[in-house]
């Protein structure tokens, strides 16, 4: 079975098949008896099979990208595989890697700091507060009241705050 329209990443470490995409050009996915099947529904004629393992389905690379994946072992500090890896957890890259669930990695212990900034700032929820007031300021009286008394809510705001 040839994929077309495919993405060629060799340094991803492992092949990611779109069932979605396999629906999409027309083919039936049937999963059972520890495998994956593709089958032709005209025909009824089993076109391509990925076998499971370790409760993934893994797919066996051939030629070319055989070739590169086999010749080496990739050795990565943990957070170079928590970057390639879509910002996984360090524990989590660090357990996937020694259950044997992703192969053709090592990962290099060092002293650099468990920290990545990309995932610091995309779980900041809210901005900080300014310290000097940089809006225009009040002409009289009671015109605008600020307080922080109440706070903070359990309920999500309007703001989605």
């Amino acid at each position: 079975m040839f994929l077309t329209n495919v993405l060629f990443t060799p340094s991803l470490g492992f092949c990611l098949v779109s069932i979605g995409k396999i629906d999409d050009a027309g083919y039936l996915s049937i999963f059972g008896s520890g495998k994956c099947e593709f089958q032709q529904p005209k025909t009824g004629e089993i076109i391509g099979s990925i076998p499971k393992s370790h409760s993934l389905y893994t797919v066996a690379r051939g030629g070319q990208a055989a070739a590169v994946m086999d010749s080496s072992v990739l050795k990565l500090l943990v957070m170079e595989f928590h970057r390639q890896m879509g910002h996984i957890a360090p524990q989590v890259a660090h357990e996937l890697v020694s259950k044997g669930l992703i192969s053709g990695v090592e990962l290099i212990d060092s002293d650099e700091p468990v920290q990545c900034d990309v995932c610091i700032q995309a779980k900041a929820s809210c901005k900080p507060i300014p310290k000097i007031c940089t809006g225009p300021q009040v002409t009289s009286f009671g015109e605008e009241v600020h307080s922080d008394i109440w706070g903070p809510a359990d309920t999500e705001t309007l703001g989605h705050h």
